[in-house]
């Protein structure tokens, strides 16, 4: 490296840097596809003990509730109430009808999900790619419409 260069690579180093901060990318993420985030969230929620911190990790931040996420107390009132597993998801396929997601989802995949009560149960969940690395997958919505009316839809 001559002495021109390195000048020129810190600085563009520097702005590089300053773009992530400001723009909040997330170097850290984990860069799951859509089927690796589904396998990781039905584990952390069958985990024992579970976290339901960890379990919010999975989703994206423009989930209303995703702030809500981080208690228990928000779990005991979705399909995923503790105590009520194991959960498991089957049939898992790509689709392209986005009906019921939020408008910036990008990816949706369907299955049939039970719990150790109920089920099965038709389900949709939505995607959207955030954070600098391409393929970080979160979940953006979780739509199980024939549920009891006490087991809200995260969207």
């Amino acid at each position: 490296m001559n002495s021109r260069t390195r000048p020129i690579l810190l600085a563009a180093a520097a702005a590089l840097s300053a773009v992530l901060v400001v723009g909040g990318c997330d170097l850290t993420s984990d860069g799951l596809t859509e089927q690796e985030r589904i396998a990781a969230f039905f584990e952390d929620a069958n985990a024992s003990p579970r976290d339901p911190v960890v379990m919010s990790e999975h989703f994206s931040d423009q989930v209303s509730e995703r702030s809500s996420m981080n208690s228990e107390v928000y779990w005991e009132d979705s399909f995923f109430r503790q105590g009520e597993g194991p959960f498991a998801i089957t049939g898992i396929a790509e689709t392209t009808d986005f009906t019921g997601l939020p408008t910036d989802v990008t990816s949706a995949f369907t299955g049939s999900v039970t719990n150790g009560f109920a089920g099965p149960y038709a389900i949709t969940i939505g995607f959207v790619n955030e954070g600098i690395i391409a393929g970080n997958w979160l979940i953006r919505a979780i739509v199980i419409p024939d549920v009891l009316e006490d087991i809200r839809s995260i969207r």
